[in-house]
């Protein structure tokens, strides 16, 4: 096993490199020079140009994108160029915030979107099976942004029941940015674990497991249930991949001070060492996810954990 893990981590940085020399290929691209959109319109051609020189910004892209690797090998993400603050210091400062909606996220997840397709997978073609997926279908083709407004204007503007956006209140202020950022998830997952379970319980070794009288809820917790989580934990991580990365939406509607706010904001002002930080975070985010997700298989599957040892 823990020679899998190694290999996963060792594949990890191509995918790093990759990353991040696409990043900077993209900015160094686009339209405007960051010095003049730090010092103004009004600074002088001497001022930008030292700021630049500083910068770094007139090394070829290449050395610039060489330079920053040689940085973050030292554990070094940079200086922000509008704050002027370390990188690492401001990320530290909002991840948390992006972390906790997610983790509401696939909390909500775990307590209902499971047991309402297992539910549904076991009660095939019931009212309840009718409604549930009816309302998962529902879910699943709300936009984010759309949802997210919908919630401000109704729960906020209208009602009056929750603050629209920021963190002063507390819990309050994580009910809709949670809320908007989990539909999509808790509807995919809950499709995903009632098909599982509709094909696993159409298995022999569950016939054979009935006929020697064993009851219909041990049936359902002690064989079906494993068997139907594999591709239920793919879409799950998925799933949590998804909500990390339309953070950037959700925080931006609800002025949530997480890294997907931190990342639009530092686009829009050509802050190249926060974007490129804030893509590390997110790339490495999704590949422990995926990570964890293939080791949670061999829990559920004694037959992948061979595969993994071998």
């Amino acid at each position: 096993m823990w020679k899998f893990v190694i290999r996963r981590i060792i594949a990890l940085i191509p995918v790093l490199l990759g990353v991040i020399l696409l990043v900077y290929l993209i900015l160094s691209a686009a339209p405007g020079d960051p010095a003049r959109t730090i010092l103004g319109l009004e600074a002088s051609e001497e001022s930008v140009e030292a700021l630049r020189e500083s910068m770094g910004l007139n090394k070829p892209v290449i050395v610039q994108y060489f330079d920053y690797l040689r940085k973050i090998i030292q554990g070094d993400f940079g200086t922000s160029w509008v704050s002027r603050h370390p990188v690492k210091e401001e990320l530290a400062a909002c991840i948390p915030f992006t972390f906790v909606l997610a983790g509401v996220g696939l909390l909500l997840t775990i307590l209902f979107a499971l047991p309402l397709g297992i539910l549904a997978g076991t009660k095939q073609n019931s009212i309840f099976d009718n409604i549930s997926m009816a309302l998962a279908s529902l879910g699943l083709s709300l936009p984010t942004f759309w949802l997210g407004l919908l919630l401000i204007l109704l729960l906020s503007v209208k009602l009056g029941w929750l603050p629209s956006s920021g963190t002063k209140e507390g819990i309050l202020n994580l009910i809709m940015p949670a809320s908007a950022l989990t539909i999509q998830g808790l509807a995919g997952v809950a499709r995903t674990s009632r098909s599982s379970m509709l094909e696993v319980i159409r298995s022999d070794f569950i016939r054979t497991a009935k006929s020697k009288g064993i009851s219909k809820t041990k049936v359902i917790l002690r064989h079906a249930l494993r068997n139907a989580m594999i591709p239920t934990l793919t879409v799950m991580g998925l799933q949590l991949c998804n909500m990390i990365s339309g953070a950037v939406l959700v925080e931006n509607i609800f002025a949530w001070p997480g890294i997907g706010r931190l990342l639009v904001q530092s686009i829009q002002a050509r802050d190249i060492p926060m974007v490129l930080g804030c893509i590390v975070v997110f790339t490495l985010s999704f590949s422990i996810i995926n990570l964890v997700v293939d080791l949670l298989y061999a829990v559920f599957d004694p037959r992948i954990k061979a595969q993994y040892k071998a």
